[in-house]
């Protein structure tokens, strides 16, 4: 009994912060990026495509799972604290999220391997309550005839998701390739809604209210392709690209007052992805790496508003991991260590400027008996913006956590 009552805390708890507001950036564009590989990656500063590890699964990419023989599930998420300051004042915000669930069952003893898994990639959720002065105009002349006192408030909300099914083959041990087929979907809803009170020629009291609804569903595929290779010992080095793809989106508009919806279909083009990485094995238990990741997001098209506010993203990160360790009595110096830093560019403006995300982490973990799975931990630091350039800025702290499990079944 109360292990059940200790979940359904936790499903709770969980349920609360994915609707939670995230912050201003998410009243722009496709909103904040919510995808998450795992805490091992997180904890040493994002960089993941160079690595190759037969007893962990990594999903940065896929060729790198080439030598796994256990099946393998790995449940990733992570919390945020954050405040939010725009126009000077402060908002506090939290979110709980578990944006990936991957699966990945090895054949020919780890030579070939096939993945599915879910994954949350953008997610919007911010509301807006403001005052508002209402100009009510002359259909004749344009000119204003008076002004109401009102209420504007503004809700955004939904995420973008994507299903991917892939698989990683070994053609030599120094040399792997893999692929994925990336089903996207998802659903953005905004409403907008003015309230306002006035007083018509004869100064009776006329309360009036206006609202909007425009939803957008978006469905597509895209494919990603990833390579892995030693050139030499102690030296790994990782490639995945994922291509240009068109999303198909079905926008449904409802307006208070007009009998019933209006529907538009139209595509957007989401650019090309380019991320590129390597690590080197300093000794049996220490490496460093880094990544860089790019995407051109000045080049879609299809939503004239997104796209003009549109400007090449890119990120990159670079740290070190002292690997586990099993000797006997070995204590704190068994544990995992990671530490590492990152520089983001986010894909759109705000106020004309560009917007950059920086974060310093570090983390731990905790095996399983046997090796039959792993506990991960990263806590990192994160800022975002800059009130002086965009009238919004971000700081605060987020925790990442990684569940992985394995089992032998051959």
């Amino acid at each position: 009994m109360r292990r059940t009552v200790y979940c359904c805390a936790l499903i709770l708890l969980s349920g609360v912060g994915t609707v939670s507001a995230q912050s201003p950036f998410a009243l722009v564009h496709l909103g904040p990026d919510v995808s998450a590989v795992d805490a091992r990656i997180d904890g040493r500063g994002g960089w993941g495509v160079a690595e190759t590890d037969t007893v962990l699964p990594n999903f940065a990419n896929l060729a790198g799972l080439t030598g796994l023989t256990k099946v393998g599930i790995v449940i990733s998420g992570y919390g945020n604290l954050m405040t939010s300051t725009a126009d000077g004042a402060e908002r506090r915000l939290s979110e709980v999220r578990t944006p990936s669930v991957r699966a990945v069952v090895p054949f020919r003893h780890g030579g070939l391997v096939f993945t599915t898994g879910f994954r949350s990639m953008r997610a919007t959720q911010f509301d807006v309550r403001e005052d508002a002065v209402f100009e009510i105009l002359d259909p004749d002349t344009g000119e204003i005839m008076e002004t109401w006192d009102g209420l504007r408030y503004r809700l955004r909300e939904g995420t973008q998701f994507e299903i991917p099914l892939g698989f990683g083959y070994r053609i030599h041990d120094r040399l792997s390739f893999g692929a994925s087929l990336n089903l996207v979907g998802g659903v953005v809803r905004e409403r907008l809604t003015e309230s306002f009170i006035g007083t018509d020629v004869e100064n009776a009291v006329t309360p009036g209210i206006n609202s909007q609804v425009i939803e957008d569903a978006f469905d597509g595929v895209s494919t990603t392709w990833s390579l892995s290779a030693a050139p030499v010992d102690r030296i790994r080095v990782g490639l995945t690209y994922t291509t240009a793809h068109h999303w198909s989106v079905s926008q449904t508009q409802d307006m208070l007052g007009l009998p019933g919806e209006t529907v538009v279909n139209y595509e957007i083009r989401i650019p090309e992805i380019l991320t590129a990485g390597a690590q080197v094995e300093l000794s049996d238990r220490w490496r460093v790496g880094g990544e860089y990741e790019a995407q051109p997001f000045s080049s879609l098209s299809g939503r004239d508003d997104w796209a003009d506010i549109s400007v090449d993203a890119w990120r990159v990160g670079f740290g070190f991991e002292r690997i586990e360790s099993h000797q006997r009595r070995g204590g704190w110096a068994n544990y995992p260590l990671r530490m590492g830093v990152s520089l983001r560019r986010l894909p759109y403006t705000m106020l004309g400027e560009t917007i950059d995300e920086k974060r310093i982490a570090m983390g731990t973990g905790i095996p399983f008996r046997n090796l039959s799975g792993h506990l991960d931990l990263a806590l990192s630091y994160h800022w975002t913006g800059d009130q002086a350039k965009h009238g919004v800025e971000n700081r605060g702290w987020r925790l990442s956590v990684s569940l992985a499990g394995l089992e032998k079944w051959w």
